[in-house]
């Protein structure tokens, strides 16, 4: 017998005991349901590399966001098993936030205005955007910097050839949640 998704119960206790709860139910997902490679999920993050990718993007990473890096430092085979998209590592963060940073400098200025769905920035890329996760070519981020009516911490997708950002969940656990609910739910323990 299977046990369906009760979002709620993610959503008790302290927020580290919330992602704590929905990373568990994902790793017991990747154990019944390894790809062809392997497992899907990295070991975690040292604290020398949180140190120096906190460093290099010049500010203190969210507490979602170390959180999920300290128990995965992304995935280890791409599969886009997470909502389409792959779960980047410390190492791969760090490149996606330079390229992205450089490359919009060049090729967009000020003035240049990206649709958005929901509540985030119309523009082509900001600093405040970490991103976390990529769909094919582009990143799903961490939004550090939501307009009014947008939620810090929000999901959004960057989404360059379409000229539109998107915001995907009001949270990294939320996501988490999202992509919990996507996977086979008939694989899950009671």
């Amino acid at each position: 017998m299977c046990a369906p998704i009760d979002e709620q119960v993610y959503f008790l206790g302290s927020h580290m005991d919330q992602i704590a709860k929905v990373w568990v139910e994902i790793e017991t997902w990747d154990k019944i349901h390894p790809s062809a490679y392997g497992l899907r999920l990295s070991p975690g993050a040292s604290t020398a590399e949180l140190h120096n990718l906190a460093a290099m993007l010049g500010r203190k990473l969210p507490k979602d966001m170390s959180i999920c890096l300290e128990r995965h430092n992304g995935s280890a085979v791409s599969d886009y098993s997470f909502l389409g998209s792959n779960y980047l590592s410390c190492a791969q963060v760090e490149i996606e936030w330079k390229q992205r940073t450089n490359i919009s400098r060049q090729l967009f200025d000020a003035s240049t205005e990206f649709e958005s769905v929901g509540a985030v920035r119309k523009v082509a890329w900001m600093e405040e955007w970490l991103p976390m996760f990529k769909r094919n070519k582009e990143p799903l981020c961490l939004d550090l910097s939501p307009p009014p009516g947008g939620k810090l911490g929000q999901v959004i997708e960057v989404d360059w050839e379409g000229r539109k950002v998107s915001v995907i969940a009001p949270s990294l656990l939320d996501f988490l949640v999202l992509v919990l609910k996507s996977r086979d739910t008939q694989a899950r323990p009671v």
